[in-house]
């Protein structure tokens, strides 16, 4: 009995002892195994969290993606090397710490809205330019239909008066004739009567009293006749004077007007253009802006073309003018050589010398003509020889100097012909250097280059007496010497 109670109470500490390790390793493994659910648990929750994380990351990147407009398929080394094209493209002006798409999105939006402002105001300016341009050129036309009138109101006139001066001149002509012939048969008559009463008083036996009456009656024919022609004379001058104030053409309306001027840089811009047949390099005089007839008026200045910027626009520099008197806006130009749609031309007689020397100059003073729009119908050189003959439609004959004793005979020959030819044509004349005056022309100062001797280039010095003057007194040894310069190293 006791072995077998001993024998159980082995199996019972046995079977305790086996419990008790079965509940320890059961609450160990459990213990392990609750550690790692709770694991398994964290990690599934933060595997979650990262595939949410990376799913917003990837929505992220493609929506980077189409905000720099590149396709959803590029990797991202292509998108490396499309955003450096784009910086090197567009934002090279930027520093290298603002290249990005923000900063270049911003500099381009600045620089647009700039010149969108720079676009309005230059948009406005050039719709005032505009306004006063259509201001001027209605201003212009007016201006030129008055200008018109004007001239065909003074060419009807003229035409009125050399109309009325024509028949005129008939019946002057006609009371001339008859006045002359009535003389002449007076004339006559009075010697046939004289020789009749010379015959009568030799040998016809005539009463001397009766030959005295009609000696008489001749004489006072005679003195009738005269007294006609006295009456006759005087309205002949004041006719012929009418004819010259008539065929003068010294009322003469200004060609264009100054619209603008910038007296710093001498530049004006006038109202003719290539509309007018305005030429560069023409020359106009530059008168007050109240003068209506530029004949007789004094020049305050001159100005040259220089640039045709428009079909009534071109520009001009400053030759010559007045400082108590400048040239200002609204100031008329003019010149006798042109007129706006006008060819004039004209004759050249004597010597044509602009430089003073004395010399001929008949080729430049054509050039300068012909360069300002005019023409020249005939002219002639210092030995005589003439060109071209002058017509009706010569607008003046241009004299320079007159024959002397000394001169050819050839030059005093053709000075004469064209005189003779412009008076017979009832052709104007005028000097030429009225002519130079009121074309705005003035001559190119002459610079003188000065050598090593010490005089002007080119030119010998005159000395007196022919001789180079010699200082007197003695000369130091160090100026006997001869000088050189300095040799270069």
């Amino acid at each position: 009995m006791a072995r077998e109670n001993q024998g159980l109470q082995i199996s019972l500490i046995l079977f305790v002892l086996l419990s008790i390790l079965l509940a320890v390793t059961t609450f160990v493994f459990y213990r392990q195994w609750s550690e790692t659910e709770e694991r398994r648990v964290a990690l599934e929750t933060q595997a979650n969290e990262l595939e949410a994380a990376n799913r917003s990351l990837t929505t992220n990147y493609d929506q980077l993606k189409d905000y720099v407009g590149v396709a959803q398929g590029e990797s991202a080394q292509r998108i490396t090397e499309i955003y450096e094209e784009d910086m090197a493209r567009y934002a090279i002006n930027l520093p290298p710490d603002q290249q990005n798409y923000r900063r270049v999105a911003e500099y381009s939006f600045n620089t647009l809205r700039d010149l969108n402002s720079r676009l309005a105001a230059t948009q406005t300016s050039l719709e005032q330019l505009q306004q006063t341009h259509e201001t001027r050129e209605a201003v212009k036309q007016a201006q030129i239909d008055q200008h018109l009138a004007a001239r065909q109101e003074a060419e009807a006139d003229r035409d009125a008066r050399l109309a009325e001066f024509r028949q005129t001149r008939q019946q002057m002509e006609s009371l001339w004739e008859q006045g002359a012939a009535h003389l002449v048969q007076a004339r006559d008559q009075a010697r046939e009567q004289l020789a009749a009463l010379g015959r009568e008083i030799t040998g016809v036996d005539r009463p001397e009293m009766a030959a005295m009456d009609e000696l008489g009656r001749v004489r006072e024919e005679l003195v009738a006749a005269r007294t006609d022609l006295g009456e006759i004379v005087p309205r002949y001058n004041t006719i012929r004077d009418r004819i010259q104030r008539l065929t003068d053409p010294s009322f003469e309306v200004a060609d264009g007007e100054i619209r603008w001027l910038n007296q710093r840089n001498r530049t004006v811009w006038i109202n003719l253009g290539r509309a007018d047949g305005l030429l560069r390099l023409m020359t106009f005089s530059v008168y007050d802006h109240d003068a209506e007839d530029v004949g007789p008026a004094s020049p305050k200045g001159s100005i040259e073309v220089v640039q045709i910027i428009g079909e009534h626009l071109a520009e001009a520099r400053i030759v010559d003018d007045n400082l108590s008197n400048p040239i200002k806006m609204g100031d008329k130009i003019h010149t006798p050589v042109w007129n706006p749609g006008e060819r004039r031309s004209f004759a050249l007689a004597g010597l044509i010398d602009v430089t003073g020397d004395g010399r001929c100059d008949v080729d430049r003073v054509r050039a300068l003509i012909e360069m300002n729009g005019g023409a020249v119908d005939a002219y002639m050189y210092a030995d005589g020889r003439r060109v071209g003959e002058l017509s009706p439609d010569t607008f003046w004959l241009v004299t320079g100097e007159p024959p002397t004793e000394l001169s050819p005979e050839e030059f005093r020959t053709a000075w004469g012909e064209m005189i003779e030819e412009a008076r017979s044509l009832r052709v104007p004349r005028a000097d030429l250097s009225d002519l130079l005056t009121r074309m705005g022309w003035r001559p190119r100062a002459t610079v003188a280059r000065y050598g090593r001797a010490g005089g002007p280039v080119g030119e010998r010095l005159e000395f007196p007496d022919g001789m180079q003057p010699v200082a007197p007194g003695t000369v130091s040894p160090l100026h006997r010497e001869e000088r050189r310069p300095p040799a270069r190293d």
